[in-house]
Formats: structure tokens, sequence, C-alpha cells
């Protein structure tokens, strides 16, 4: 009944946009309440809306790969399984969310939540935040957070449509309408991708199309100067060829996913004590199709997500803030195999519950320093109760203009559902992974910021990572592992035309008992590039990437991934107030190369498409 009720309720709130999106220089998900990003100690990246409509990008994976400290993976081109890490942490540890929701798949084995079903056009900004959150966050934020804010309505009545086609038979397409006022905020955005697509088996010749469709609503109503309502609503439907890593197969994947969110937030004692108090769920349903399989035919695994949570932000003073709250959280995952002769067999089938309680203080020092400290119990039903803490400052220095960053704090993951209750493979006495994170940088600005240095150093320890056991056929308690590097950046706008940025990371990585670098986590990327306004109109940009070698195999002989550069083209031209032609080249010198051993990546691309907004 739960399960009919959230999802019933998602999609009752569909139809629905929220109220306006923090300016560019205001970051939220690094402490739950909106902050200076100058006040806020901990590594974060926002790509903001005009971020995104100079990108052309279509995925959000392809927004996020240019983000320090994250590398990605995917098995071939759009639609395939797509996987993000942040500072090399392994990919179920790191919390995302769409509008505050957490949509980690608990039916996934390591609950990691896949980014190719992920469409841009109706995101009005993403945060990125590195390092371990559960303090904040909880189970799975151990690597960090990525929090995809969709579009919300201001202003009057507003249409925009999108259309592009391009190479692989590509077309993609979108329509969505926003608006409102002071009292009364609304969007609504659909989308369509759609692409023949090309063998994702490195030397097959059978193609893999994807077909995605998805559709995001908000609402935000202030009845009064103290009381506000928001309403969020999100649905997509991808269905995707694939392969094998050995062979061209016939396989078939179908990816629904529903989630949504009501909150209310009230002000009391004229805005110095604000409550929140919000629903939230996502529901996951992955159906898989293996024709040629010698043995599973069908596969189904169903997740369901479920919080509920209130929020209390006490005003102190004008700078500092006491915030504390409670979450009840609720996992459900359901896990069927059917073999070639019909047979259905149920692998897993089960829930848990975390309730946790966390306090943070912002505390602010004076014009320029700005401290915070938190911690967070979990209560989970499994295996009991995790603490985990937090600490950041920030520290500006106005003669240099120059700007000190550190953290430090714990973090765990709770085991998955498929690692504690399949029947085979399962083991229900494991422990939660833990790690301990810290790192230190700076942002120093020069020529009135139009030059931007920044450089972060990081340091994790992993202790108690779960992993399969060949031995045993079991999920255990095996290994630790460290991470650390250096992420550096630069941006620059040389003059009112030019703009340039790279940034790179550094990641060490090792295994704590073979001592061997972790699995596909490459010791250097690179993204550098730039953009100019050839006119009033008319702009152009470059983007080169470099990923180093990485490893590809864990155990046994090692092998490779190559490594590999490639260049990416765009450009615009603004034929009227209302509308943009645009097009973009995606490796342009049609590098041959993977980013997951025996799967293909797209060769030389290109796309254009028009967007006009009325």
């Amino acid at each position: 009944m739960l399960r009919i009720f959230i999802v019933s309720t998602a999609v009752l709130v569909m139809a629905t946009p929220a109220l306006a999106a923090p300016a560019p220089h205001i970051v939220i998900t690094a402490l739950k309440v909106p902050v200076e990003k100058d006040k806020v100690g901990s590594a974060v990246t926002v790509i903001t809306r005009e971020d995104i409509e100079k990108s052309g990008a279509s995925q959000v994976f392809d927004l996020i790969k240019s983000t320090p400290g994250v590398s990605i993976n995917r098995n071939g081109g759009a639609g395939s399984t797509s996987t993000v890490r942040i500072r090399g942490s392994n990919p179920g540890q790191v919390r995302v969310m769409v509008d505050g929701v957490f949509m980690n798949d608990p039916s996934g084995a390591n609950t990691e939540f896949d980014f190719n079903s992920l469409l841009v056009n109706d995101i009005e900004r993403i945060e990125i935040l590195r390092g371990p959150q559960s303090a904040l966050y909880g189970s799975d934020a151990m690597g960090g957070v990525i929090n995809i804010i969709t579009r919300r309505g201001n202003g009057p009545a507003t249409f925009n449509a999108l259309v592009e086609a391009g190479s692989y038979r590509t077309f993609r397409e979108g329509l969505g309408v926003s608006g409102g006022d002071k009292t009364v905020n609304y969007s609504l955005q659909a989308q369509d991708f759609r692409t023949q697509g090309f063998s994702r088996y490195y030397l097959g010749t059978e193609k893999d199309g994807s077909h995605n469709k998805s559709l995001n609503g908000a609402l935000g109503w202030a009845p009064s100067d103290a009381v506000k309502f928001d309403f969020s609503g999100n649905y997509s439907d991808l269905n995707a060829d694939y392969d094998a890593t050995t062979a061209d197969r016939f396989n078939v994947q179908d990816k629904k996913t529903l989630s949504g969110r009501s909150a209310v937030t009230v002000e009391t004692f004229g805005g110095k004590w604000e409550h929140i108090a919000s629903l939230q769920a996502a529901s996951t349903k992955r159906d898989f199709d293996e024709p040629t399989s010698t043995s599973t035919r069908f596969s189904t695994f169903d997740g369901l997500q479920a919080t509920a949570e209130y929020q209390s932000n006490l005003k102190l003073r004008e700078r500092d803030v006491f915030s504390a709250g409670y979450v009840h959280e609720m996992q459900e995952a359901k896990n069927t195999a059917t073999s070639n002769v019909g047979v259905t067999t149920t692998n897993v089938d089960g829930d848990i519950n975390i309730d946790s309680l966390y306090t943070q203080y912002l505390l602010g020092l004076g014009d320029t320093t700005t401290f915070t400290i938190g911690g967070r119990r979990d209560d989970h039903s499994q295996f009991g109760s995790k603490n985990t803490y937090r600490l950041t400052l920030a520290q500006e220095v106005p003669v240099t203009d120059t700007l000190f960053r550190a953290s430090y704090g714990t973090g765990f993951k709770a085991p998955t559902l498929f690692q504690l209750f399949h029947p085979t493979f399962g083991t229900s006495t494991l422990r939660p992974e833990t790690s301990t994170g810290y790192d230190f940088g700076f942002d120093q600005h020069f020529l009135s910021k139009r030059l931007t240095l920044t450089a972060t150093a990081f340091h994790n320890d992993y202790k108690n990572l779960i992993l399969f056991n060949s031995g045993t056929s079991k999920y255990l308690n095996l290994r630790d592992a460290t991470t650390e590097g250096l992420e550096s950046g630069i941006d620059y706008q040389l003059t009112p035309q030019w703009r340039l940025h790279a940034s790179h990371t550094y990641l060490l990585s090792e295994d704590g008992t073979t001592t061997r670098t972790l699995q596909r986590r490459p010791k250097h990327s690179l993204i550098t590039g730039g953009d100019y306004n050839v006119t009033d109109e008319g702009s152009l940009g470059m983007d080169i990437r470099y990923v180093s070698k990485q490893p590809e195999s864990t155990t046994g002989p090692r092998t490779f991934i190559k490594p590999f550069t490639t260049v990416d083209l765009r450009g615009e031209y603004k034929v009227s107030p209302q509308a943009t032609l645009y097009t973009r080249i995606e490796n342009l010198f049609d590098k041959d190369y993977q980013e997951a051993n025996n799967f293909a990546a797209p060769g030389m691309s290109v796309y254009a498409g028009i967007k006009a907004t009325y």
C-alpha cells in the first residue's frame, strides 16, 4: 500500500513547477541552507543554466565530466550504463538527488545511480559537492553529492522549444512552459531523445539504439510571506539496446523512473526560525531481456526509496544558523529472474528502514571567517547505528582577494538490500563501509575576478569495503582503500570576447590489500578549452578532454583502458531575440577510444538544432 500511495502521489504532482532558482553565487547543497559560495568550506562546483546552454550537451553525463574530481565511464553510446565516481569513490558511494529527491536505486547491487536516462533541457543547475557528506546526507554520500535542480518558473508565461538532429540518426525534441509571480510559480518540461546508435561491443556491427522520454514539473505556492509550498515530479522512460563484453547481442533494457517531492516551509518569529517538512519518493523499475542467454532470459529489478524529513533552521545572528533535522527513510527492493524454460525465481524481496537525527551549526566570525560543525546519527534496521560528523572552514582574505577552504569529515555506506538478502550471494551480517576524508585549498582571484585560479588537495581512507568474494560466492567486508590527489583549475575572461578555462585532477588510489591502483581510476583527467563571442549574436567554443590510462581489472593479470584525447567544437547564432541556431561536433578527429574495456565510444558526430523562447 505504501508503494502505491507514494507512486500515486508522485504522479499527481507531475504537472507542477516551483520557486525561483537560487542566484549563481548561492550554494544550497553544501549546508542544506542557502549560503554564498565564498562562505562554503567544502569543495563544490556549480553548473549554471548558462553553462548548460553554452555546452550544447544533451545528457547530464556530458555536463559533469568536466568537473574537477569527477571521473566517468560509459558502456557505449547514449542510453548505455553510465557511472560516476568522485575523488576515486565507488559509484554507489555518491548520493544523487533530483530536486532534493534521493535517486540512488535500492534494487541495484551497489545502489548506484545510472546517469543513462537524464536529459538536460529541463535542468536549471547542478551542484556537485566533493568529499564525505554523510553528516548531512547519510548513507551513499561517502564520496560526495550531486544535486540536480530542474527549471523553475518566474515572470510572464514563457514557452521554450528545441529540435535537434545529428549523427547515428539521432533526434531530440523538447517543449516547455514556465512562469509565475511572487505567489505562484510553475513549470512543465517534456523531452524526447532517440538514436539508432552504433554497436556497443567495439568489434560488433549490429546497431544498439535507445529511446528516452521524460516529463518534469514543479509548482510553488506562497500564500503569504511566511508560508510556501513546493511540489515537484519527474518521470522518465528509457528503452535501450546493449551488448555483452565479448560479442554483439540483441539485449534490451527498459528503465522507468518516477519521483516526486512535496514540501512546506513555514517561517516564524519574523523569519528567524524556519521549519521545512517534506515527503519524497523515487521508484525505479528495470526490466532486461537477453534472448541469446543460455540461462536467464528475463530479469527485473524494482526499487523504491521513500523519505519523510523535518528540518529546522534557527537564525541566531545575521550569519549564524543552527540547523537540526529528523529523517525517516524506507528502502524496498525486489529482483526476479526468469529462465529460458519459463521458471521465475525471486532472488531479493526485502526492505530496510533508517531513522536519522542531524545537527549543524553555521558560525560567522566577523565578515571573513565561516565555520561549520555538524553531526548525524543513523539507526539502521539491519546493522544498528552509525555516527558521522563534518567540520568546514572558509577564510576570506580581502586584501589579496583569496579564499582558503578546508574540511574534515566521516562517511558511511550501508550494505545494500542485494548484498544483505540475496539467497545465494548475500550476507546478513555485513557491516557498513566507512570513510574518513579531508581537503584544503584556495580560490585566488586576479584582475577584478576576471582571472581565477583554484587548487584543492584531498585524502580519503575507506574501511570495510564490501566486495564479492569468488571463493565463497558471497559479499563480504574485504578491503580497505586510500585515494588522494589534487584538483586544480583556471577560469580567465581574457577579453570581453574570449573566455578560457581548464581543470585537472591528479588522482592516486590504492587497494589496501594488493597495493594496486583501483579499477577505473585514471591518474590524470584534464579538460581545457574556451569560448569566443564572434559577434553579439554568434559564438564559438572548443573543449579538449584527456584521460590517462586506467586499470580495468581488479585481480589477476592487469588489463588497462588506454589513454585518450578528444576534441569537441560548438557554435551558436541568435537569428532573432527568440530563436538561436546551434551546432556541435563531438570527437572532431574521430578518435577510436573506450571508457570501458570492449565497449565502443562515439566516433566523430555532428549535431545541429534550433532552440526558441517565446
